[in-house]
Parts: C-alpha cells; structure tokens; sequence
C-alpha cells in the first residue's frame, strides 16, 4: 500500500472525490509512493492548491487535480453534469509551476527533481482519444483507471531514480510544519493530530447549533472559531442551502476561500460581497474611495437595490462579527431567502474589536461561548491569556518560550533585529512561508518590507508565496495563523489589545521585536 502523508491525515476534511481517489491510489500503488493529500502554496499572490501529490522514488512527482461528477468537455469549456469549471489541467500546470518555483528557494533543491500533472476523473470513463485537444488521455486518469493506476501513471511519468533524501526533502517542502516528525520511518503529524481532535471534540455542540436560524459564538483567539464557520458552511452546502461566507478583512476571506476551494459556497469581504452584487447596477468603489465610502455607501446602495437584488441566500455565516457595523449586518439579513432557513450564523470576539467600538447586542441570537485556547502552544498561550485571551487547552504542545530582542535605538535598529529573527527562526528548521512579521503600524511595516531582511524576501499579503516571510500588520492578519510570528514595533508601550492579536497569530514560536516595554509584557529575553 502507499503511504499517506501525514499517515494521520483526516480525510474526513477532503471532499467526497477526493477521498475516493486518495483510499484508490493507497490501496493500488505499493510502498514506493508517496500520496501527499491537500497541498496549499502560496505563489505570487495566489494560493494554489494540490488535490494530491503522488511521489515516487522511483518515477518521480505527480500533481494530481481531482474532478469528481459526470465531468465533459464542450468547445473548450468544462462542465460537471450542467454547471461550467475550471480546466483541472490548467489547474494542475499552474499548481506544478508554484511547486517548482517553490521548491530551491525553500531548500528542496533545483527544479531536476521530474514533476508533472494530471487530472483525475473518478466518475468518468475517458474516451481513448480523450476529452479534446488540450485534455489527451495520457493525461487524464479515469475510472477505470482507478482499478490499476500504476499502469495509467506509467504513461505520464518516466522511470528515474530519486534519492530518498530528495523524495523525503519534497515531503517536508510541501508540509512545511515544525512539528511534523518521522517515527520509526513513517511520517506523522502527531501535535496537529491533537489539536484537531480537541477542535473536534470541544466543538461539537457548537457545530449543531447551526439548526437555529440566528446564531452567535463568542470566543476568544484559537478558540475555533474560523474552522466552525468552516463547517458551518460546509453542512449547509450539503443541505443545498445556498451559502455566503463573509468576514471583515481581504486576507482573511482568502483563507477562508481556500479552506471552502471547490464548493459552491460565496466567499468574500462584506464589500466585496456587496460590491459584487451591485455590480449589475452599474456600483462600483472610485478608485479615490475614502472612509466615508466603505463605511455608508455600499451599505446605502444595498439598500437602494434591495428588491432588484433579491434574497440569493438561504445561509450567511459571519466571521469575525465583531468588525461588522450594525448597519452592515441589516444589510445581509436582508440578503436572506424568507421562504428557505434563513440562517444567520455568526462568530465573533469582542476583544478583537478595534474597527467597531461596542458590538450592540440583539437578542435575537442563540448564543454560546468557546472558552478555551485550541491553537496556541502552552507557551504562547500562557502569554495570550495574560493579555485577556481564554486559557489553553493543557494536551497541546508545549511550544517555545516567547523571546524578545531589543530595538531601543529606533527603525534601524528595528530591521536588523527583525532580520536576526528570521535567521534564528529559519536556521531552527521554520521555513520562509510559515513565518510572519506583524508590525502595529504601517509606516513599520512598508519599512521593513523597503528594507528587506538579507537573503530572505518579505512580502505583503497580496503578493504571498510560500518560498517567503509575510510581513503584515496586526490589524489586516485577524483569524489568520502561521507556525511562527515575530512582532515588531516601536510602540512604548504597545496597545496590549493589539499584542494580544497579533501574539495569538503563533502556533509555535512567538518573537517580540521593540522597546523595553515589550521585553516586559513577553517577560523573556533571548
């Protein structure tokens, strides 16, 4: 049998398809391969995603894109059943290449390694001339090929022999986790494997409340609030409600976007979303759009339209509440379906809120709290709680201390420190892309990105890859997390809101960059 990657890998996170391929493959292929399921990188701004990277000591890489359902293809375009997709071959090239650019600038080495792609339709038998110029069959593996993929695989890949450091070193490129470990010669994931399951089992009353036509979950950072809503609108898909997912911040819709790839499911900021539906209309944001903008106008025009918009919606899950105005929230119940559920389910955290300042209260919401620390280490925990967090769940990790370094002088003296940070950080095994420095201004921010940090790119949350370090601020990272953070400003003192955000971003590893005031809040020096 093959070896899935993590071998503890939940695969009742995949969508059905994509779990049918996986368990065919790993039945199929022998122990030489390597199935790599839901592979997420970040490249040029863009997050790609690979359904599963079958590895092969001796064949080398395969990108496969699943594409399940009674999938054709006319006049250039695909279709599952009626409904129009994206080329899964396009999808597949364009992941491959962000794997391939991704690979020698994270320590992988150079691009010799042979990688290539293929689309993988578990419901279709491809005809033997295939789907069309631009989908041969070489490429495509098909339900029947799922009875014998070696042999389908044989055609796409040719025989080389990989050394095992190379294929252990892809391994690790593409699950860029601190924690991941080898034992007895197999790979696992054991710290994630307990979170999740703690996630798991901590939320599973809140997961059902999603029966109730108005929810609201309050809870602290790493409480879970992001995976529930994550769930949440994955059950209401499976109802056939149609679903909107909307949240505050633009990076923090692209995460969730990613997490919801592949469903039918709306995904957007509250502006965007209402943007988008305006569009029709003729709405647009001028490109000199200000404050007053953002805050009346496109909650205005909502309104304006209201009856030409209609209810497109069945379900609208909320993350991050506590950002949205109480003006914005009347504008998407008004986006409900009255003659379907009508759900408005929401999460918040009140001591996240430095857009709004004071969440009215309604009582019509069912309500509920998440009163424990699910995603930080002990370590990082400890500190959260100190700044207000919720205290941690005791089975996770241990983690790191928090440690901080000195920039008394000022922004000079800002950028190096921050650079040896990242030199500790990356030298102690942490790649680029699991990394992020969070500044509590701007102007800290854009210098440090102008600057730079040595060999190691820095770049904004528009132009992220996995081959570098985000460098962000607080305020735009909210329900985001990475394996390591360094925070660094020039506050004296900084606002303890503010580190209580951004130090709850860590999972891992927590570095403090700044005044002597930080040094004490953190209460350890390195």
């Amino acid at each position: 049998m093959a070896v899935i990657v993590p071998e503890d890998f939940d695969t009742s996170t995949l969508p059905h398809s994509e779990r049918r391929v996986l368990k065919a493959l790993s039945e199929q292929l022998d122990d030489g391969w390597y199935l790599v399921p839901s592979i997420r990188i970040a490249h040029r701004g863009q997050d790609r995603e690979i359904d599963i990277l079958a590895i092969s000591a001796n064949h080398g890489a395969l990108v496969l894109e699943v594409k399940g359902g009674g999938v054709r293809v006319e006049g250039g375009r695909w279709f599952s059943y009626d409904k129009s997709i994206k080329n899964p071959l396009e999808q597949g090239s364009g992941a491959k290449y962000a794997l391939l650019d991704l690979m020698p600038r994270s320590g992988a080495g150079d691009r010799s390694l042979f990688i290539t792609h293929a689309a993988v339709l578990p419901d279709v038998i491809a005809p033997p001339g295939g789907l069309g110029p631009d989908a041969p069959k070489k490429l495509l593996i098909d339900k029947a090929d799922l009875d014998d993929p070696i042999r389908a695989i044989e055609q796409i890949l040719r025989r080389e022999t990989v050394p095992p450091e190379r294929v252990d070193v892809l391994i690790r490129t593409v699950r860029p986790n601190i924690t991941l470990t080898v034992e007895n010669g197999r790979y696992y994931d054991a710290a994630k494997r307990a979170i999740d399951a703690s996630t798991k089992e901590r939320l599973g009353a809140a997961r059902s409340m999603d029966a109730n036509p108005r929810v609201l979950i309050e809870g602290g950072a790493g409480t879970g609030k992001t995976w529930l809503v994550v769930d949440w609108a994955r059950r209401a898909l499976e109802r056939g409600e149609r679903t909107a997912v909307v949240c505050f911040n633009r990076p923090m819709a692209d995460r969730l976007a990613s997490l919801l790839a592949g469903t039918d499911a709306v995904v957007d900021t509250y502006h965007g979303l209402g943007l988008g539906l305006l569009e029709p209309f003729g709405f647009a944001a001028p490109t000199d759009a200000g404050p007053e903008f953002w805050q009346k106008a496109v909650t205005k025009e909502l309104g304006k339209r209201a009856r030409k918009i209609g209810t497109p919606f069945d379900t609208i899950i909320v993350d991050e509440a506590q950002d949205l105005r109480p003006k914005w929230l009347d504008s998407l119940r008004a986006l409900l379906d009255p003659e379907g559920p009508a759900r408005l389910l929401m999460v918040m955290d009140p001591a996240q809120a430095i857009y709004v300042d004071k969440w009215k209260d309604s009582d019509e919401f069912f309500r509920s709290t998440l009163d424990v620390n699910l995603r930080n280490s002990r370590s990082i925990g400890e500190l959260c709680a100190r700044l207000g967090g919720p205290p941690h769940l005791q089975d996770n990790p241990a983690g790191a201390r928090p440690w901080t370094m000195p920039a008394i002088s000022g922004a000079k003296e800002l950028v190096k420190r921050v650079g040896s940070a990242l030199d500790r950080l990356i030298a102690d095994g942490v790649p680029p892309g699991e990394i992020a420095v969070l500044t509590s201004r701007r102007a800290d921010r854009d210098r440090l990105l102008e600057a730079g940090a040595g060999k190691i790119a820095l770049t904004r949350w528009e132009e992220r890859d996995s081959g570098a370090v985000m460098c962000e601020t607080i305020h735009r990272t909210k329900g985001l997390e990475w394996t390591a953070v360094i925070i660094a400003t020039l506050d004296d003192p900084i606002e303890e809101r503010l580190l209580y955000i951004g130090a709850s971003r860590a999972r891992m590893e927590l570095v403090g960059v700044g005044r002597t005031s930080l040094t004490e809040l953190f209460g350890q020096r390195r």
